[in-house]
């Protein structure tokens, strides 16, 4: 199953996509957990919280890229090759391995290798996100590209 993924000036918007609408959607699931009185609340007992979320905001994707870059410079700006060698050997797809990944660095979640084997992708360990008021998307931990 080989997937094209482009270099680190141009990744592939499987990935990105996926990183946005992980970050998004763990943002907004702990906001609509903390938050059960406001309006805007939704009762996901029983839903999959990507299908219940609102539309992710534009900075969803600036967060994805950044995330992108930041990983790719921590390997050698060699993601995409690591990421499809991973897929490639697990039978996988980017879309599962780059959700898993999102998680990992938010150190929640359920991990890659809780169904598949180790991977050799460092990943950070001190991500951050934060939804305000149910519609903004903040992360902390990308360094000079946190948005606060």
């Amino acid at each position: 199953m080989t997937q094209d993924i482009d270099n680190r000036l141009d990744p592939s918007p499987i990935i990105i996509d996926q990183f946005a609408e992980t970050l998004w959607a763990c943002a907004w699931a702990a906001w609509n957990d903390d938050n059960p009185e406001h309006p805007n609340h939704v009762n996901v007992s029983g839903c999959e919280i990507t299908d219940v979320m609102p539309a992710e905001p534009p900075e969803a994707r600036v967060h994805a890229v950044a995330l992108y870059d930041r990983l790719s410079a921590m390997n050698g700006y060699q993601l995409g090759q690591r990421m499809r060698a991973v897929v490639e050997r697990d039978e996988s797809t980017l879309e599962t391995l780059a959700h898993y990944l999102v998680m990992e660095c938010l150190g929640s979640g359920v991990a890659y290798v809780d169904d598949y084997p180790d991977h050799d992708i460092e990943v950070l360990s001190y991500l951050e996100t934060i939804c305000d008021d149910g519609a903004d998307l903040y992360v902390s931990g990308l360094g000079d590209t946190d948005i606060l």
